[in-house]
């Protein structure tokens, strides 16, 4: 069994470079992780690498300088968790 089975993890800033690893570590270990960016199209790609290591991933695209799109972001979290 993995570490993290069964947990979320929301990486923002997750797409590229320090996030990316973050991201691929944790889906690694077992956490289905959301990755939130700016960058669709690296997020995307992040998403698909790794479905297609049979992990768990999904992407939502916000900028995290911007508050309303931080309650938007809240909002969508509440949907999906409860």
């Amino acid at each position: 069994m993995k570490k993290l089975q069964d947990k979320t993890a929301i990486i923002t800033g997750g797409s590229k470079g320090i996030g990316k690893s973050v991201s691929l570590s944790l889906s690694n270990a077992g956490a289905s992780v959301l990755i939130v960016d700016v960058d669709e199209t690296n997020g995307q790609n992040l998403v698909d690498e790794i479905l297609s290591n049979g992990h768990q991933a999904s992407f939502y695209k916000m900028n995290v300088a911007n508050e309303h799109e931080w309650l938007t972001f809240i909002n969508f979290l509440k949907k999906k968790m409860f």
